[in-house]
């Protein structure tokens, strides 16, 4: 069963405050998810008597903020005292309150057309595994038209999951957008335009064809939506569509790091957080409406016992759809990214089997600066 439970809301107090309050009710209120306050005091030392004047003054305004949810009817609880630098603090809120979401202001002031985003929610999106929604300065605090780019990786099917599930319980109408790079004409190459003109056909083709198989992959039962193909650069046609259509919310899978394989929306992310007039949902590596369960670990669990016996049978590309169905659950998982590098290396793909080597070593040092996968330990 998918839920929503816990949404940790934090606030800098200033004059967007009740627009994110506003927006994380709107999405607590359908799941009868519980608002969990945060404020963070940047502690200054020697100043022991202004820190807690600060304090003082933020508890009171968070209990005025609680009473106003608990009078429109939502669960409300603020968080205990944090001094220390914010972005740190608010990760460890959310891992210690075992957040389903984090909701927070992108930065900027109501009524800019590129509010940009504030340092600390910049690196609250970095830092985090939860997902992110950043509001929009002055946001209405309703969602009624989502806009959902894809790629076809592993992370943007986890982003279009989560956008299907939240239109359903929200009502909103959702969109899904592919955007096709483009196939330009290089200089010294203006003498054979005719067969460069049919690459760029056969090529755009393809992506359509992609595209399509993709979205087979996702039930879109009792929604609204439709689909779009853009052509471009990802981050621009984004922001320009966003804008133009004047939607509510982009949803996007992101991997939280740039310069792994097969990925775009991984920095795309980021720059279109900065520069779309409306809010942003990022999900990583943890959806919005559910953690994993015993039984889904026990899947990946399988999936990842049964690749491996058919590596070890030379069925290398019935291996990569065990590996594939593994990362679909958990595009973080090091372990199926390695074995899908091994099963590319049998069938001659050395190029790609040592891109995914490659991600799998940035997965475990760089994002988790831990040996073994977290997730699934399989003996």
């Amino acid at each position: 069963m998918m839920t929503l439970d816990r949404i940790l809301v934090p606030v800098d107090l200033g004059p967007d405050t009740d627009a994110v309050v506003r927006m994380a009710g709107h999405i607590a209120r359908p799941f009868g998810a519980t608002l969990r306050l945060l404020y963070v005091v940047d502690e200054v030392p020697h100043f022991k008597s202004a820190l807690e004047l600060i304090q003082q003054a933020a508890r009171e305004r968070l209990e005025a903020l609680e009473r106003d949810c608990q009078e429109r009817g939502l669960a409300c609880d603020p968080v205990p005292d944090m001094t220390g630098r914010p972005f740190d603090a608010i990760v460890r809120a959310a891992d210690a309150l075992n957040a389903h979401l984090i909701v927070m202001g992108r930065g900027g002031s109501a009524g800019e057309a590129r509010a940009g985003l504030g340092m600390t929610t910049a690196r609250v999106m970095r830092r985090t595994s939860k997902p992110v929604l950043t509001v929009q300065p002055g946001a209405s605090g309703t969602i009624q038209r989502v806009l959902c780019p894809v790629d076809g990786s592993n992370p943007s099917a986890r982003g279009l999951q989560n956008a299907i599930l939240l239109c359903r319980a929200l009502d909103a109408r959702l969109t899904v957008l592919s955007v096709v790079p483009d196939f330009s004409l290089p200089l010294d190459m203006s003498r054979r335009a005719p067969e460069m003109a049919k690459l760029a056909a056969d090529y755009e083709a393809m992506e359509r064809e992609q595209f399509q198989q993709f979205l087979k992959g996702f039930d879109f039962t009792a929604l609204a939506w439709d689909k779009e193909v853009h052509y471009g650069r990802a981050a621009d046609q984004i922001v320009r569509l966003a804008n133009d259509a004047k939607y509510d919310l982009v949803v996007m899978g992101s991997t939280g790091r740039s310069g792994l394989p097969r990925v775009l929306l991984g920095s795309t992310a980021e720059a279109v957080a900065r520069r779309v007039a409306c809010s942003v949902l990022t999900v990583k590596r943890e959806d919005v409406l559910a953690t994993k369960s015993e039984a889904e670990v026990g899947e990946i669990s399988q999936w990842l016992a049964e690749g491996r016996r058919l590596l070890d049978q030379a069925r290398y590309e019935e291996a990569l759809t065990r590996f594939d169905r593994c990362l679909l659950r958990d595009p973080y998982l090091a372990t199926a990214i390695e074995l899908a590098g091994t099963a590319h290396e049998r069938l001659g793909n050395q190029e790609m089997a040592h891109e995914l080597r490659t991600q799998a070593e940035l997965i475990r040092h760089r994002l988790w600066q831990q040996p073994t996968d977290r997730h699934v330990t399989i003996v």
